[in-house]
């Protein structure tokens, strides 16, 4: 984007969720074959599965780490638990079905957000509990199926499959999360319009960020916004062919994404 007057320019924008998604299982090589194998391990997996969503919730309460960040030392909230579990047995029920449609990326890319404290109950979860969880899932996995005495041959193949299809998940939370993050260091707000498809993609017509100064090594002191990363952005610096003491318009490069909301 260029203005004729003053340079407007945006770079290095994260990719839409939806890309990402395809581009990674691509890269992950989850196939018709591993589909196969991970289908033949549903069943057992579906009947173990209020057990894990039951499981996952009563392990984390018992952490102090993780109870102390649901804010559950001193036991559920019941209200809160039951949020938790629906959202994780939706969550489960669409990966035993090997969800990969494109809305699939844009749900995961909400619960990085989440997990940012971008939810409706502001809990920021760090990005640790959120990995290693991702582990534990695989763990379950392995475990149940091995309890329902599935032959090797038919668990390994399927493991494989799952843990590709886990990781490239756990990359979509995970960058939902830093855009999400990316949005709020800052001395102050910043709210720009949205147009064409960045408009459609976020689904909202404004989107407000946080910025701030930060000076530049150059020859003549310079500063430019950082902190929010917005989009379209534009700071003010020094040039040589500023005189002194006005400051010349000079393009923001920007790393964040419109789904925020």
């Amino acid at each position: 984007m260029r203005d004729s007057a003053d340079a407007l320019e945006i770079h290095n924008l994260s990719p839409e969720p939806a890309d990402e998604w395809r581009r990674l299982l691509r890269f992950v090589g989850l196939n018709a074959e591993d589909r196969r194998a991970m289908s033949r391990t549903v069943e057992a997996l579906m009947h173990r599965a209020p057990e894990m969503v039951v499981d996952t919730y009563n392990y984390l309460q018992s952490v102090p780490e993780t109870a102390a960040v649901l804010g559950w030392e001193a036991g559920f909230d019941e209200a809160h638990l039951e949020e938790r579990r629906r959202f994780f047995t939706v969550w489960l029920a669409r990966v035993l079905g090997m969800d990969t449609s494109d809305e699939f990326a844009t749900y995961l890319f909400r619960a990085g957000k989440y997990h940012a404290a971008h939810g409706p109950r502001h809990i920021h979860v760090p990005p640790a509990y959120v990995t290693t969880s991702i582990g534990l899932v695989g763990a379950a996995f392995a475990c149940c199926l091995g309890a329902a005495g599935l032959p090797g041959d038919i668990i390994a193949p399927a493991m494989a499959g799952w843990t590709k299809y886990l990781s490239v998940q756990l990359h979509l939370m995970d960058m939902g999360y830093a855009v999400a993050r990316e949005m709020e260091p800052g001395d102050f707000t910043v709210t720009f319009a949205l147009f064409g498809h960045l408009r459609t993609t976020a689904g909202v017509r404004e989107l407000t960020a946080r910025a701030g100064w930060v000076a530049l090594p150059a020859e003549r002191p310079q500063r430019r916004p950082r902190g929010g990363h917005v989009h379209g952005g534009c700071g003010w610096r020094a040039s040589s062919t500023s005189p002194p003491g006005r400051w010349a318009r000079t393009p923001v490069t920007t790393t964040s994404t419109p789904w925020l909301r």
